[in-house]
């Protein structure tokens, strides 16, 4: 079984930062990161990516209406490079701008 851990909208920075470094001390096989109020989806993935060791970093939310497909396939690849490949890089929202799957999946 694979169990998650979603950082929701209601942490600041400093305690998504805390939750995730104690995270990395658990069996935890992915945490979810949402992009809200004031935070950055792809720069809070990366923070989070640099306080854990193994989990797989998933973004629950990312504003597709204030980005390009290109933006977002950047920041996906960059945040991807940065965690040593565990960023999940699917997500069904994207499917709303008609984006195809190969043009979001940049990397690999």
């Amino acid at each position: 079984m694979r169990i998650a851990c979603s950082l929701g909208s209601l942490l600041s920075v400093e305690e998504v930062l805390y939750c995730s470094k104690s995270l990395s001390e658990t069996k935890i096989d992915s945490i979810w990161i949402p992009e809200t109020w004031g935070m950055e989806n792809f720069s809070m993935m990366s923070a989070v990516a640099n306080n854990t060791k193994n989990q797989k970093i998933g973004s629950s939310i990312i504003n597709i209406y204030s980005r390009s497909p290109a933006t977002i396939a950047m920041g996906a690849a960059t945040t991807d490079t940065l965690s040593d490949g565990r960023i999940i890089k699917k997500t069904n929202s994207l499917f709303r701008k008609n984006i195809s799957v190969k043009q979001f999946y940049i990397v690999n």
